[in-house]
């Protein structure tokens, strides 16, 4: 029958839960998205950040990470350049459960209300 599915191979990857989701950051397999705000896109996603000695920000769950000035991490405690642009470095894509183009108020506010959700368990 040609509407009938039988899966036989796994083409994705088991996820964690996400107790604790404030522990977590920075976001993604490689660590290219500092906050929990930025992955659901509540904030623009960085192209370049400083890390070193994280600072914790509660209100976005994540790293505050400062913007290099051109191209160099200016505080000695933040000293690495991170690249999104470094071929293995990307923050694209991840854009469940809307892409940035497709928000508009009412899903910022659901999203507004998942962040604030997510800094309690």
């Amino acid at each position: 029958d040609p509407q009938t599915c039988e899966i036989t191979d796994f083409e994705a990857f088991v996820n964690n839960p996400i107790p604790y989701a404030f522990l977590r950051a920075p976001y993604l397999h490689n660590g290219s998205i500092p906050t929990m705000a930025q992955l659901l896109h509540l904030d623009e996603r960085p192209t370049q950040f400083c890390r070193g000695e994280n600072v914790y920000d509660p209100e976005v769950l994540g790293y505050d990470t400062p913007a290099p000035v051109d191209d160099k991490c200016t505080d000695p405690r933040q000293a690495f350049l991170f690249d999104t642009r470094v071929r293995g470095n990307g923050n694209q894509g991840h854009d469940y459960p809307w892409k940035p183009e497709e928000l508009n108020e009412e899903r910022r506010a659901e999203l507004r209300a998942l962040l604030a959700y997510l800094k309690t368990i």
